[in-house]
């Protein structure tokens, strides 16, 4: 049986706040390897920033809302990000967005479980 929820995890609601708050922090981000510090904040400081937003922006009480984002220097690597846990194919769900820089990439990942 499938229960019905009226405050189902808004995939297209949470992409929409990752690309507003992802593309707002990085608009004047510079990255440099050589010390992960750009404009007076580091790379890793800047991630827990974003990081901080989007959690802080949950407006679902029935869903806990866990967020990553990674930051890194682009080298012609390919990266894979993998997450392993139980999931709920119709309750759960995430979103993700991935801002490309200059010579930078960021992706944040953003997942919805379902607490009821």
């Amino acid at each position: 049986m499938l229960l019905n929820i009226k405050n189902r995890f808004d995939v297209n609601w949470v992409n929409d706040i990752l690309q507003r708050n992802t593309d707002s922090f990085f608009s004047d981000f510079v990255y440099f390897p050589e010390n992960y510090e750009a404009n007076g904040v580091s790379a890793v400081a800047l991630a827990k920033k974003i990081r901080d937003q989007i959690r802080d922006s949950n407006k679902t009480t029935r869903y806990k809302i866990s967020v990553q984002c990674f930051i890194g220097e682009k080298r012609d690597q390919k990266v894979v990000i993998l997450a392993k846990g139980f999931w709920d194919n119709y309750l759960d769900n995430y979103a993700t967005y991935t801002y490309n820089g200059d010579n930078f990439y960021s992706t944040v990942i953003v997942w919805g479980i379902y607490t009821d």
